[in-house]
């Protein structure tokens, strides 16, 4: 949280032009609520700022920056007040082994989990990050970090498909500026109706 606020307050460096005109545009829109925004930018710093780097090596340079969050990770006192004699990679290493003593599993891909409140509009976010996803692959198809597909998953025995649906039919004008919203046109939607559909 710490990084993600000093980054917008710098004025969101180290990112497309493209999303920076989605922040703006959101912004000035004054459409998604706080726990949304925060959510969103935490993806967009997470994504392009760190790289889409996976958790393990994020989480390990966070406790290489600071020996409290060593602490959260269950380091002993005698291990972190010996951590500056330690060379980085030595640190690198015991934070991996800690980690994944934690279950945190190495992916070859970013796995991110974000966690907001029932009712904080969790729908409309999952459809923001993915028009931002599809605005950025289609306007630098050569960077791998963004996704041309998106797999929203929900419990089938209860009513949450039918609000996922708001997905598609959600009028994304006040987060997408006009500039990019021909993008849009080419999305197509599919919906497993049923469990037992092949």
């Amino acid at each position: 949280q710490n990084k993600v606020k000093a980054w917008r307050e710098a004025g969101y460096q180290g990112i497309y032009k493209e999303t920076r005109n989605i922040l703006t545009h959101i912004k000035d829109n004054n459409f998604l609520h706080e726990p949304q925004r925060e959510a969103l930018e935490t993806y967009i710093y997470l994504k392009e700022v760190m790289n889409n780097r996976p958790v393990p090596e994020i989480v390990a340079d966070l406790a290489n920056e600071n020996k409290d969050f060593l602490k959260v990770l269950g380091f002993e006192q005698g291990v972190i007040e010996l951590w500056d004699d330690l060379s980085k990679e030595k640190r690198t290493e015991r934070i991996q082994k800690k980690l994944s003593e934690l279950g945190f599993a190495e992916y070859g891909y970013a796995n991110y989990v974000l966690a907001l409140t029932m009712g904080a509009g969790k729908t409309i976010l999952m459809g923001v990050l993915m028009m931002y996803e599809f605005i950025l692959s289609f306007k630098h198809p050569e960077d791998k970090r963004f996704a041309k597909n998106a797999l929203v998953f929900g419990p089938a025995d209860t009513g949450i498909v039918e609000v996922l649906k708001e997905i598609k039919t959600f009028d994304y004008t006040s987060i997408v500026p006009r500039e990019y919203e021909d993008i849009l046109l080419n999305i197509k939607y599919w919906y497993l109706e049923k469990p037992e559909t092949p």
